[in-house]
């Protein structure tokens, strides 16, 4: 009998087939893609809303600065108009000098080289144009820009300053009509006043200066001088003593009697 056996293949051992390649989507450009393209416009849009944004605030904030500026120079001129007016201020060019007479009267008054009547008639016209002034400076309306609280503050506080003078005025008057003690007593106390007032009066002058610095003028009045305003009695209105018997008024001593003016020596 024939044994049967395994049948061999006809042909050799088959070779596998190869992997088919994964196939890759190719990726749209950038530009072509849609969220990209929201995404920029959103960006351009909302930076183009805040640079206009950032300009129209520019553009308000100049305006309010200039609004402002102009409030303050109608303030300050309206101001000074009702100084100059009546005389109540002497304009020294680096301030203004409230009732610039007052010292010269103050020390009539207590060396007694006036009489009642004449200082009762001076200080009734003068207590008449401070009060004329104040009432001025009180009906000044400081408008509706951004320093309006400030200028208010500044008006109210010259103000005060020009009320206290009409205080310390009709206490003059009343010195001028004792004698003595009573007198230097009271003549002593309105030189102290009259540093108090002129306190009040420098302070309000000083912020008004201040804010306009502040907001940007470029030509900002020089401060008002310290001190007792209308000279230690005796003086030269504004602060400056008088000078020695025979000299320049204004506190440039005389020369020795017999002596050339300005000369220092004989040359010997």
């Amino acid at each position: 009998m024939a044994i049967k056996g395994k049948k061999k293949s006809r042909g050799g051992r088959g070779v596998a087939a190869p992997p088919r390649p994964a196939l890759i989507a190719a990726r749209r450009p950038l530009l072509k893609r849609t969220s990209f393209r929201i995404t920029l416009a959103v960006v351009l849009v909302a930076a183009l809303s805040v640079g206009a944004w950032l300009i129209v605030s520019a553009m308000n904030r100049d305006r309010d600065r200039k609004a402002a500026q102009g409030a303050l120079r109608q303030f300050q001129t309206r101001i000074e108009a009702a100084l100059t007016a009546k005389g109540v201020g002497q304009d020294l060019g680096t301030g203004f000098v409230i009732l610039p007479e007052f010292g010269q009267r103050l020390s009539a008054v207590q060396t007694g080289d006036t009489t009642a009547k004449e200082t009762g008639d001076l200080v009734e016209a003068w207590t008449a144009d401070v009060n004329e002034a104040a009432s001025t400076m009180a009906a000044i309306d400081p408008g509706a820009t951004l320093i309006s609280d400030e200028i208010a503050d500044i008006r109210d506080r010259l103000r005060q300053g020009l009320t206290l003078y009409v205080g310390m005025a009709k206490e003059l008057a009343v010195a001028s009509t004792l004698e003595g003690k009573a007198r230097d007593d009271l003549v002593a106390a309105l030189q102290e006043q009259f540093a108090t007032a002129a306190g009040v009066w420098d302070g309000g002058w000083q912020a008004l200066q201040a804010l306009r610095a502040e907001i940007g003028i470029v030509d900002p009045a020089p401060p008002a001088p310290g001190g007792i305003p209308g000279g230690i009695p005796g003086g030269i209105p504004g602060g400056i003593p008088g000078g020695a018997p025979g000299g320049i008024p204004g506190g440039i001593p005389g020369g020795a009697p017999g002596a050339v003016p300005g000369a220092e020596g004989d040359g010997s």
